[in-house]
């Protein structure tokens, strides 16, 4: 039996009852979520879904670059729609960055995080290029230039992504945490989610 804590939370059914990796709204109403099974969405705030685009193994990242621009990457692919959600296609697939989180800035110009390092594409996803070889995991850049990118250490960059340097240590506190995904709402506040906690910054 689950408790629910939250009080007014409500459990809801998705057909096919896919694993959920992913969220996203652009307003109360319509929303979107990726799932081992591929992209679904919502036009009554979550109450009931509509499965849009399928996908063997599904998507594990939404992220919005605008209100019609959205990108979905998987361990080896890339997904992306520019109206809207309504049409979606894959970039070539890429077995060699095994994708954990993406950013991006422009149509053409992201970022996808991987166990080789961060991989930067200016062609929306045919083809890709190593900038930082470290492991990385969670990245945010601001439309400022600059952003962050954790790896064993987190790094900043001033350029728009193309050159890193060595930023602040992360810490929530013991153990390590193994960190997934970043947001921030301004250039200040953001979160991170790591495994167990999630942790927030105002500097």
């Amino acid at each position: 039996r689950v408790v629910d804590t939250l009080l007014d939370w409500q459990k809801i059914s998705i057909t096919g009852n896919p694993t959920v990796t992913d969220i996203n709204f652009q307003d109360y109403k319509n929303g979107f979520i990726t799932s081992a099974a591929g992209i679904s969405r919502s036009s009554d705030s979550g109450k009931t879904w509509t499965h849009i685009y399928s996908k063997s193994g599904g998507f594990d990242n939404f992220f919005p670059l605008s209100a019609t621009a959205f990108f979905v990457n998987n361990a080896t692919s890339l997904g992306y729609s520019f109206d809207g959600g309504i049409i979606w296609a894959e970039a070539s697939n890429n077995s060699t960055f095994a994708g954990m989180d993406l950013v991006f800035t422009s149509p053409s110009t992201g970022y996808i995080t991987s166990t080789s390092g961060l991989q930067r594409t200016t062609d929306t996803g045919k083809t890709w290029k190593n900038v930082l070889p470290k492991y990385t995991n969670g990245i945010w850049l601001f439309n400022t230039g600059k952003g962050i990118c954790y790896t064993t250490d987190s790094f900043k960059t001033t350029t728009d992504g193309i050159n890193w340097a060595q930023g602040y240590n992360i810490s929530l506190g013991n153990p390590v945490q193994t960190f997934y995904t970043m947001f921030f709402s301004d250039n200040n506040h953001g979160w991170i989610c790591a495994m167990e906690k999630i942790g927030k910054t105002a500097d």
